[in-house]
């Protein structure tokens, strides 16, 4: 019996210990406090190919971005997503290249960063209903696009282009858009 009481009291201290250590590696926040917002991305990759680099280029891109680690990459942006972060629509077109005399040194690979026309918010506080709705069934789907990039190389440096992209769409636009979104963050205009 004494054995079982014993087991219970170190139950509870190793409880109340892991109570303490998870509050001191969470920041000291207390428990129950909001966690303070962090940047989050989410890709959509579309990729247009002959079949034969299609998989390779959907595969080379996909772990790469995966390897970030504020990036999501999902099969569907959906609108409500823009309350949760940042949406990117990467479309990429991939050719292989061939000389006159037809052989196919290398290949070449069109990168277009999208996202989504968002103007739900302004229209939902300046026009009335009756006027917005009918705007709002027009403009829901589009996409503006951002950034175009153009890379070429042989064909079997494919991957390290793949890396070279999706270290530019790092530092060129998810970088500056961290930036933002911290800016936003510290002039207390997101929700915590």
């Amino acid at each position: 019996m004494d054995r079982t009481k014993g087991d219970k009291r170190r139950r509870g201290i190793r409880l109340v210990l892991a109570i303490f250590f998870l509050c001191v590696a969470g920041g000291g926040r207390a428990l129950g406090q909001a966690q303070q917002p962090k940047f989050r991305a989410k890709v959509r990759l579309v990729v247009s190919s002959n079949e034969d680099i299609k998989g390779l280029l959907t595969s080379y891109i996909n772990r790469e971005l995966r390897s970030l680690s504020d990036v999501d990459v999902v099969d569907q942006l959906l609108r409500q997503d823009t309350d949760v972060g940042y949406l990117y629509l990467i479309s990429v077109v991939a050719m292989k290249v061939f000389t006159v005399g037809g052989a196919n040194p290398g290949v070449a690979l069109s990168f277009v960063i999208k996202r989504p026309f968002e103007n739900r918010i302004i229209l939902e506080k300046l026009v009335y209903p009756q006027v917005r709705d009918p705007i709002l069934s027009v403009t829901d789907g589009l996409y503006y696009a951002g950034e175009h990039w153009l890379l070429a190389g042989p064909t079997h440096s494919l991957q390290d282009l793949c890396k070279q992209f999706v270290a530019d769409f790092d530092a060129k636009v998810l970088e500056k858009d961290r930036q933002d979104f911290q800016l936003l963050l510290n002039r207390g205009m997101l929700k915590k």
